[in-house]
């Protein structure tokens, strides 16, 4: 008997240890998990340069399809500094990538449509077994956030997430 009750609070005790380590990997909302991570640096300023860091603080639950930090990177020089200078660009064009509700990657697939907190709609593709919005390819998915989750796109979504009559 005393076996068995050892057993059963060790095992008791290996439950309750993996649920609070996977609830630890979802510690942090969205704004302090771009914020604190160095392959969302450039993101991070960004979204601080227009004013999105308060929304992603929020209390969600959002999916947010962020450029990877190279997109930054890749934009012709002067387009970036453009961008960088017109703040409502900036805010419309990062805005594209963040939706409604939380959807891991097991919920998404070629023909979902989901709609962006500014009224526009983004549309995921399968093109050869890798989900695609538009022309960026979703890299890496499902950081957890305790507001949301985050996938990474290979560059940023473009004007096809605006509502019609932008």
């Amino acid at each position: 008997m005393k076996i068995a009750r050892v057993a059963i609070i060790t095992l008791a005790a290996l439950i309750f240890s993996q649920s609070v380590f996977a609830k630890g990997e979802a510690s942090k909302d969205m704004a302090k998990t771009i914020k604190d991570s160095k392959k969302f640096s450039y993101l991070s300023d960004s979204l601080r340069r227009v004013g999105m860091m308060k929304t992603l603080h929020g209390p969600g639950p959002y999916t947010f399809f962020v450029p990877k930090n190279n997109a930054f990177d890749d934009m012709p020089y002067g387009k970036w500094v453009g961008l960088w200078n017109d703040k409502p660009m900036m805010k419309k064009v990062l805005s594209r990538g963040l939706v409604k509700g939380r959807y891991n990657e097991a919920e998404l697939s070629g023909g979902t449509i989901l709609h962006t907190v500014d009224g526009g709609t983004i549309k995921l593709k399968n093109r050869d077994k890798d989900l695609w919005i538009g022309d960026e390819k979703l890299k890496e998915t499902d950081i957890q956030c305790t507001n949301g989750v985050i996938h990474i796109v290979d560059g940023f979504i473009g004007r096809e997430a605006d509502k019609k009559g932008r």
